[in-house]
């Protein structure tokens, strides 16, 4: 159910928007989702297209790009992804690690008529 509020936030996001720009046709929309982000890709794009119709927008399409997790050694500088729970360098060993990428979510294009 979570991801039923986050599809509303990016309706209204999307309304705002065409408000902005005095309204319009929505054809496409791009959003960016990090793994570390909290959400289930596939439940969100059922709630945003369960959405469209009542939006008055029921043909825009929507398109996600999925960012890995990404870590950067502090001691060694490595740039790893994981497949699992490891958080230690694989080159040097070391756990002075940060998280580089996978925390993202937003909106990266909005495509209007």
């Amino acid at each position: 159910m979570h991801e039923l509020s986050v599809a509303e936030s990016i309706w209204n996001i999307l309304e705002d928007e065409l408000k902005k720009i005095g309204g319009g046709k929505l054809l496409s929309v791009k959003i960016v989702i990090g793994e570390l982000s909290g959400v289930v890709p596939d439940a969100l794009d059922f709630y945003l297209n369960l959405l469209k119709d009542d939006k008055g927008q029921p043909d825009v399409t929507f398109h996600y790009t999925h960012v890995p997790v990404k870590f950067q050694c502090g001691s060694c500088g490595h740039t790893f992804t994981v497949d699992r729970p490891m958080f230690a360098c694989p080159q040097c060993g070391s756990v002075d690690v940060k998280i580089i990428s996978g925390n993202e979510f937003y909106i990266e294009e909005i495509e209007v008529e």
